[in-house]
């Protein structure tokens, strides 16, 4: 794509990485061969115990490099953004990789409407081998504050690796909330951007999530469950969306019912069943069926 007449906003890439030697040499190359010019990147190293520190290094002073003990994704993306320069933040997981015209082909959609306050791209999903094997289709743009309620614990725009916002919205500087843990985190980051403003998408693939042993979409079902759980029971103490029982019971009822089909579909009937149970009783909301 042609950079000529394009304003250049810094751009600040945010790529956390535990343990991830066998991908990260492919995923920085992505980003060094973006054909938007104006990037800083930074590296966060969570603590890692493999060769990931020995790969970072062989980029030079083209990287900052921070290093953390094991404090986790949601500690290492924080740092990286209170660290960072740019106005614009685009987040990058460590397996997986982005192709040439991504950072352009976002920035372009946030300089037509400054109203946009997240930007988001398609995708495909590839093997730990780098074959692909499905592709995500950006499907949601707009207004999302409430589309999250409506889809409680579904990534609307996708992994990480494929999101841009602005790193000040308000005043206030965009975090991960530390205390959550493993699946549900970032849909809980998401849902309070899309209160700021409006969400744009770029329909075209524009990287490439790894699907392996350690990812987050390989998580089994209790794991997404539990942790998507904390993230739901956060967002029912948000005033932003004026709570009532019926709303609440409604957002629990469409949670358990996506987890019994997922346990049915895994051929785990009794889980199944346990939780169509909790998403029928209307005194599950206080608690999520605890």
């Amino acid at each position: 794509m042609n950079l000529e007449n394009v304003s250049q906003p810094l751009v600040s890439v945010i790529i956390p990485n535990y343990n991830y030697a066998d991908f990260l040499g492919q995923c920085l190359e992505s980003v060094f061969n973006q054909s938007y010019l104006n990037l800083e990147i930074i590296l966060i190293d969570d603590g890692s115990s493999d060769n990931s520190i020995g790969i970072a290094r062989k980029f030079g002073n083209n990287i900052q490099l921070l290093m953390q003990p094991n404090l986790g994704v949601n500690a290492a993306r924080n740092n990286g953004i209170r660290f960072c320069n740019g106005d614009l933040i685009a987040l990058c997981d460590s397996d997986d990789y982005w192709y040439a015209d991504k950072i352009l082909r976002q920035v372009k959609e946030f300089q037509s409407d400054p109203t946009t306050v997240l930007v988001y791209t398609s995708y495909h999903t590839i093997n730990m081998y780098g074959e692909k094997i499905d592709i995500h289709q950006a499907e949601y743009t707009g207004d999302l504050s409430h589309t999250f309620i409506l889809k409680p614990s579904q990534a609307l725009t996708g992994p990480p690796s494929g999101v841009m916002f602005r790193k000040v919205i308000d005043g206030k500087l965009m975090l991960f909330d530390e205390k959550l843990r493993g699946n549900g985190e970032d849909w809980d980051f998401l849902r309070r951007i899309c209160q700021k403003g409006k969400v744009k998408a770029v329909p075209e693939p524009q990287f490439s999530y790894r699907k392996h042993p350690g990812s987050r979409f390989s998580r089994n079902i209790e794991t997404y469950y539990l942790g998507n759980k904390e993230s739901l029971k956060k967002a029912m103490y948000d005033p932003f969306y004026n709570w009532n029982s019926v709303m609440k019971f409604c957002f629990v009822r469409r949670f358990e019912l996506m987890v019994a089909k997922s346990y049915f579909k895994n051929r785990q009937f009794i889980a199944s069943v346990k939780h169509l149970i909790k998403a029928h009783n209307p005194f599950n909301y206080h608690n999520l069926g605890d």
